[in-house]
């Protein structure tokens, strides 16, 4: 059921997400050391451009004090950024994880990779394509259980009016189901 986009913006939004996908595959995940200087990098560009921040923001704002900016802009993302710079290390550390009986004595181990971006700062295809396709709306209106009777109550109709009018009356007619007395 898988139809290719026929308008110009759904065209475009695939081949941003195939190009994003492209590109995650050419460069591998970022190493420790990388990380971390990207963390050190981007801490260094908010304390260059602080003030830059604080004007842009009040004008977004008409006016907002400079200490609100700082206490809700600047401070949250230091103490981010430090956050990751300590777990970041841990949190990128293989762990070991249960092997199913059938698979011993070979070992499980969990590689932490990064989520979202493209690239170097992720893998692109979780977050890109695949998770517009998981977050969207299509699974609840293609896909109906068949074990949910209140489907019955949502589009497409195709047939099921009837059936509950017929079981409508037949529970109204208090007739009994033999063994069910």
């Amino acid at each position: 059921m898988d139809k290719s986009p026929t308008s110009a913006p759904l065209r475009a939004l695939e081949e941003a997400l195939h190009a994003m996908r492209a590109r995650s595959r050419e460069e591998p995940a970022p190493d420790l050391a990388q990380r971390l200087d990207r963390l050190a990098r981007l801490r260094a560009v908010i304390a260059d451009n602080e003030e830059r921040f604080r004007q842009a923001i009040s004008a977004d704002f008409g006016h907002r004090c400079a200490v609100e900016t700082t206490i809700a802009e600047t401070m949250l993302l230091f103490s981010e950024i430090r956050h990751a710079t300590k777990h970041l290390k841990a949190w990128m550390a293989p762990q070991r994880v249960a092997t199913a009986l059938q698979f011993l004595p070979a070992r499980n181990r969990l590689m932490p990779q990064p989520l979202g971006g493209v690239g170097a700062s992720g893998t692109g295809a979780y977050h890109g394509e695949w998770g517009f396709r998981t977050f969207s709306k299509l699974k609840p209106v293609f896909y109906r259980s068949g074990f949910n009777r209140l489907a019955d109550l949502y589009p497409p109709y195709d047939g099921k009016i009837a059936r509950l009018e017929k079981l409508m009356r037949f529970m109204s007619s208090g007739t009994v189901i033999p063994g069910r007395a």
